[in-house]
């Protein structure tokens, strides 16, 4: 009697879970579960039901509005989306999954290399197989050398103490490949190199408020001034903190030139921009963060 009980409660368990949406229950637990093994079994349900999900033909035209785990972004022209996000494999040790899907439907699968690419990762470009992962909140349009090319604004919970957040580039996208990286942020010092990267990588204390998006007032590239501190989480060691003061990045030339010093008053921290999470939102948005219902585009420069 005991025997039925249980498989009598097993089925109506099962059958309450066949009920929901399979992706978006496997996406909370994957998410949200207590135990590791509960997440890496969510997880490889989820990265399943997902793929095949993509792949049922007009998929792109799919917004995946019930899956409320990935982040959903899409540039202007609408001509591909990137699909993104992150799970904790071990305790404090996160992994970024993601896909490229063109309008025609083609899905191209990204591959988290960003631990193998180590401190080199601001200087390599990649491509699909060596992913520097991220969740993203943000994409940008912009004119190189009369070709289109994509930042990408994007999340790392990367560790225990410290997080990070990276500017990428989409330079390319040939057939299955997908090129990351461009060597067009430029950091200029009187008497020396310039010192040039493919992206902007920062790494701060992960119990600190850090922004890195595009400011359509200033028309750049901003994120928080980082000092080095020791930490105050029991140890954490030295890490990296906002001194309240912005540095950003102006597009000139094909180059995005940094620039220090865009605001000093370490008094009102509030008054750098911030960016907004894009986890469910389905619909394009400009470079200014608003809703666009046109293709327009930035102007050239």
């Amino acid at each position: 009697m005991r025997l039925m009980t249980l498989l009598l409660l097993a089925f109506i368990s099962f059958s309450s879970i066949a009920q929901e949406n399979a992706l978006d229950f496997y996406g909370d637990v994957m998410i949200n579960a207590l135990e590791p093994d509960h997440k890496a079994y969510a997880a490889s349900q989820f990265h399943t039901l997902l793929e095949k999900r993509l792949s049922n033909k007009n998929s792109f035209s799919d917004k995946l509005r019930d899956i409320e785990w990935i982040s959903k972004i899409y540039p202007m022209d609408s001509t591909f989306r990137v699909l993104s996000y992150q799970v904790e494999i071990n305790e404090h040790q996160f992994k970024s999954f993601g896909y490229l899907q063109k309008s025609d439907g083609k899905l191209i699968k990204l591959s988290d290399q960003s631990t193998e690419l180590g401190e080199d990762a601001a200087y390599t470009q990649t491509d699909q197989n060596s992913w520097f992962g991220a969740l993203y909140y943000n994409i940008l349009e912009f004119d190189f050398e009369g070709q289109t090319q994509y930042l990408l604004f994007g999340y790392d919970g990367y560790s225990e103490f410290d997080r990070r957040k990276v500017v990428d580039v989409i330079s390319a996208i040939n057939g299955d490949e997908v090129i990351f990286g461009n060597e067009i942020f430029v950091k200029k010092t009187a008497g020396e190199r310039d010192d040039r990267m493919q992206r902007i990588i920062i790494s701060y204390s992960s119990d600190s408020n850090v922004t890195l998006n595009y400011n359509p007032s200033l028309d750049m590239i901003v994120h928080d001034h980082l000092i080095p501190r020791i930490g105050s989480i029991p140890g954490q060691g030295a890490t990296y903190l906002s001194d309240g003061s912005l540095v950003g990045y102006r597009y000139e030339n094909n180059e995005w030139i940094f620039t220090p010093d865009l605001f000093t008053d370490v008094t009102a921290p509030s008054a750098a921009p911030r960016p907004h999470p894009v986890l469910g939102q389905d619909k394009k948005t400009n470079i200014f963060g608003r809703q666009e219902t046109t293709k327009k585009k930035r102007p050239k420069k």
